[in-house]
């Protein structure tokens, strides 16, 4: 789950944000990000690999990214 760090709050805050790549099957592909971040916005990349670092087939992927209470999906198509 979500939540803010240190809480309460001192100074500056943190989230803890999740990202995942999922495969259309369900199959949890790999974890882009999964930690605490200082407070603003961030990006990360996704190279079409797995967790092993392993590349993955050409389809259709679903996101997801949880942070402070939020989920926020979407989906992309990996073309090789």
């Amino acid at each position: 789950m979500s939540s803010i760090f240190p809480n309460p709050p001192v100074g500056g805050s943190q989230w803890f944000e999740q990202a995942t790549a999922v495969a259309v099957c369900g199959h949890l592909v790999t974890e882009l990000v999964d930690r605490y971040l200082p407070v603003g916005e961030h990006a990360c990349l996704w190279r079409g690999a797995d967790g092993a670092g392993r590349a993955v087939p050409a389809g259709s992927y679903f996101f997801c990214v949880e942070t402070a209470g939020h989920v926020a999906t979407g989906q992309a198509v990996l073309v090789k």
